[in-house]
């Protein structure tokens, strides 16, 4: 989130802090680097009485779970933590588009636990047309993931190609491009054996990578890129 745009979110009476602003922002800056479970950590702790590291907390903390929920099968017990996070957010939604945003958007990442691709559908779409009114009219989107990325994300993980490409182009055109688009787009490409366009979005990705960590996305970009295919070596070889 840039940091205009987090300050006008903060600007609020609320008990947020400067310590709770600095929370926000590495909490951010840990999403955006793939880093949920780091994000999450960041922000535990912080005032409940900050509505907008609550926020923010609630929503990674359940895109994280729902994530892993997935995995397990999306049974109720490892989404239970994601539904009690939506059920929180009911307090949160009159009056406040960000929130209502952050609550459809998790909504719709449950349903992508359970491969429940229609609900998935309807719940995306939701959260992407409030989520680009807010930013056309200058506000943040959903912290850290927006909900244009979360839809790339999750239409890639059951498996919809043609609509997680759609979905990260949109991103692209509403939110700006992003590392997380690019590495989406990349493995779209992949997945729909479009090798070249597979290649510019992996070196779009290491190009926009301006971070000294190197996690497994960076050491994923990297391998495809030394493949001949891709015709160089990956930049930062």
């Amino acid at each position: 989130m840039p940091m205009a745009l987090l300050l006008l979110w903060l600007a609020q009476p609320s008990a947020c802090t400067a310590a709770t602003v600095s929370a926000l922002a590495d909490a951010g800056r840990l999403a955006r680097a793939f880093d949920l479970a780091g994000a999450v950590s960041r922000l535990q702790g912080t005032p409940e009485a900050c509505e907008t590291t609550r926020l923010a907390l609630l929503y990674l903390r359940g895109l994280q779970v729902a994530k892993e929920a997935y995995r397990n099968g999306g049974d109720e017990v490892s989404l239970a933590p994601v539904t009690e996070s939506i059920a929180a957010l009911e307090s949160y939604v009159a009056g406040n588009p960000r929130a209502e945003v952050i609550r459809l958007t998790l909504m719709a990442a449950a349903a992508a636990a359970q491969s429940e691709r229609g609900d998935m559908s309807l719940l995306l779409e939701q959260a992407t047309v409030l989520e680009k009114r807010l930013v056309g009219g200058g506000s943040a989107g959903a912290p850290g993931v927006t909900a244009h990325e979360a839809a790339g994300d999750l239409w890639l993980q059951v498996h919809r190609f043609e609509a997680a490409r759609a979905a990260y182009q949109d991103a692209a055109t509403v939110t700006g491009s992003s590392p997380r688009i690019s590495i989406g787009l990349a493995r779209v490409a992949v997945r729909l054996h479009d090798e070249m366009a597979a290649c510019a979005a992996y070196r779009l990705f290491v190009k926009q990578w301006s971070r000294s960590e190197t996690p497994p996305e960076v050491i994923e970009a990297r391998t495809f890129l030394a493949d001949p295919r891709c015709g160089t070596a990956a930049p930062g070889k």
